[in-house]
């Protein structure tokens, strides 16, 4: 959406969302697209459990793991040992609504960033030099003048070619990393070096933690959009995206325009789960 930093204008986000799905439906049958519902995720994991030689699993689930593994709990309960859910998905929603479970999702990413600008804020500069003591506002104001003149990114080798970090890219990037505590030292170089102009680690970064809407790091965006669409209930009407998008920004107001479009693939998939 054109209000978010980098946003596309809602047809083109729907010419893209309906290239995807043509996509997938031009490479894959129909009756394949369809199966990869998390029954079937649980299925694969219990063929892994097999080939081990494994009686049972003992098993640690984050985000999308979290829906997992209650369905593997669910089909095969004498073949778990052991099961932790950290900070599980309401599965209700995943299934029912997926327009709402966005809007928590996005929710969710707000807080955690506000977490982070609220433990910079406390720990001092000495500590966390982003924003001279107000990261929250350094943050808006970096993420609106990389929008007008994006920060050059130096290549890392082995790792990422050179490139440009937009303000765009800096919001994804600091939402991905926000969510495991253990990169916040790195969020804060990677915004106080983009503050300065030098946009390489924002840049690695982005290409590390891209493309899961659940803040985990993961390159498998394409297979994980089919999942969730043979799982989800989701709206064809493009107004109701748009009227959840408009919820969304409410409640989440940096990242909240993000939630509610990326379901928008599911809405003109070609392979419906019944």
């Amino acid at each position: 959406d054109p209000a978010v930093p980098g946003g596309a204008p809602l047809p083109t986000l729907i010419a893209e969302a309906r290239a995807l799905a043509e996509g997938c439906a031009a490479h894959r049958t129909p009756a394949f697209l369809a199966s990869l519902s998390t029954d079937n995720v649980a299925r694969d994991l219990d063929r892994l459990r097999a080939a081990l030689g494994e009686e049972t699993i003992t098993y640690y689930g984050i985000s999308y793991g979290t829906v997992v593994g209650p369905m593997y709990a669910t089909l095969f309960p004498d073949r778990v040992r052991q099961m932790v859910l950290d900070a599980p998905v309401d599965t209700t929603l995943w299934t029912g609504d997926s327009l709402e479970f966005l809007d928590e999702v996005a929710v969710a990413s707000e807080r955690t960033l506000d977490a982070w600008f609220d433990t910079c804020r406390a720990e001092g500069t000495a500590a966390c030099p982003f924003g001279d003591g107000d990261p929250a506002a350094a943050f808006d104001d970096l993420v609106a003048g990389l929008e007008r003149r994006p920060a050059p990114a130096r290549a890392v080798e082995g790792l990422a070619p050179a490139g440009v970090v937009d303000g765009a890219m800096l919001l994804e990037t600091a939402r991905g990393a926000a969510g495991d505590r253990a990169l916040w030292p790195v969020l804060t170089t990677a915004l106080t070096t983009a503050q300065q102009g030098d946009g390489t680690l924002t840049h690695l970064l982005y290409r590390t933690l891209t493309v899961s809407p659940f803040g985990v790091p993961t390159a498998t965006q394409e297979q994980h959009t089919a999942v969730r669409c043979a799982d989800w209930t989701t709206p064809a009407d493009v107004a109701a995206h748009t009227a959840a998008a408009e919820r969304a920004v409410e409640h989440a107001p940096r990242i909240g325009t993000r939630a509610a479009y990326s379901a928008l693939a599911c809405a003109v998939w070609p392979a419906p789960n019944t």
